[in-house]
C-alpha cells in the first residue's frame, strides 16, 4: 500500500469525542527506581488532560494540562510546578505540544503525515513510513499498525543530542466502536540514560460530564525547570 493511502487511512480512524473519562495502570521507571501507581484521567478534547496519581489507594500526585499551561503537585514530596511544557520536555526528552500529547494518547501521529514527503515499506506486520528526506539531525519514523491503521510506533531521535523517544502501542482496544490503545510504552533515552512509562487503560468512558478538581496546596516548594 502506498504512503498517501496508509495516511488517509490513519486519519479515517481519528477519534471523534468531547470528553474522555479513564483509568489506568502506570508503571514508571529511570535508572534509580521504578513504581507502580494507579492513575484516573480526564479529557476535554483541545482544552484539558487531568491527571490524578495514586498510591496504595491514596492520592498522592495530580497533574493540570492546557494548551498553554502545564501544573503538577505532589503530595509525597510536598512540591509543585506552575509553568509552561518544559516540565514535559524534561522528562521526555523532546518538545511536544498539547495537541500532539492528546494525539499520542489517542493512538494518532504527533505530527502531521499529510504534510509529510513520505516512503512506504512493510516492517514486520507494520507498514513503515518515512520522511524521504529528513531535517538534519532529526529523525522520524513512524510505524502504522497494519489492522486498524492507528500507531504501532513513533520514533523521534535528535541526533545532536543523542536524543530518542520511543512511543509503542502493543495492544488496541474498542470502547463504543472507537479505537484507542489500551496499553502505550514511552521510552525516553538520552545519553545513556533512559526514562520508561508504561500506561495501560483498565478502563475508558466517553462524553460523560466531567471536572477538573485542581488546587496546588499551600506551603509546597515550587520545582523550576533549566
Amino acid at each position: 500500500m502506498n504512503a498517501r493511502k496508509i495516511v488517509k487511512n490513519h486519519y479515517k480512524n481519528y477519534i471523534d469525542f468531547k470528553t474522555l473519562k479513564g483509568r489506568a495502570k502506570v508503571r514508571y521507571e529511570d535508572e534509580s527506581r521504578g513504581q507502580t501507581v494507579t492513575a484516573n484521567i480526564r479529557i476535554e478534547k483541545g482544552k484539558t488532560i487531568w491527571l490524578s496519581v495514586s498510591f496504595l489507594g491514596i492520592v498522592g500526585a495530580k497533574a493540570l494540562i492546557t494548551p498553554t499551561q502545564v501544573q503538577y503537585y505532589n503530595k509525597l514530596e510536598k512540591n509543585y510546578f506552575d509553568g509552561d511544557f518544559s516540565l514535559l520536555t524534561d522528562l521526555l526528552g523532546t518538545e511536544l505540544t498539547y495537541s500532539q500529547l492528546e494525539d499520542m494518547l489517542m493512538g494518532q501521529a504527533i505530527f502531521d503525515l499529510k504534510e509529510e514527503k513520505l516512503e512506504s515499506s512493510i516492517f514486520k506486520r507494520s507498514y513503515k513510513l518515512q520522511p524521504s528526506q529528513n531535517i538534519p539531525l532529526f529523525d522520524k519514523l513512524f510505524f502504522v499498525n497494519s489492522q486498524n491503521f492507528k500507531m504501532a510506533e513513533q520514533r523521534l531521535r535528535q541526533g545532536d543530542k543523542a536524543r530518542e523517544l520511543s512511543i509503542l502501542y502493543p495492544e488496541y482496544q474498542k470502547v463504543k466502536g472507537k479505537v484507542l490503545p489500551k496499553k502505550i510504552d514511552i521510552i525516553a533515552r538520552e545519553n545513556t540514560t533512559h526514562t520508561k512509562i508504561a500506561f495501560e487503560y483498565r478502563t475508558v468512558n466517553f462524553d460523560e460530564d466531567i471536572s477538573f478538581p485542581f488546587k496546588i496546596p499551600n506551603g509546597y516548594k515550587q520545582i523550576q525547570i533549566n
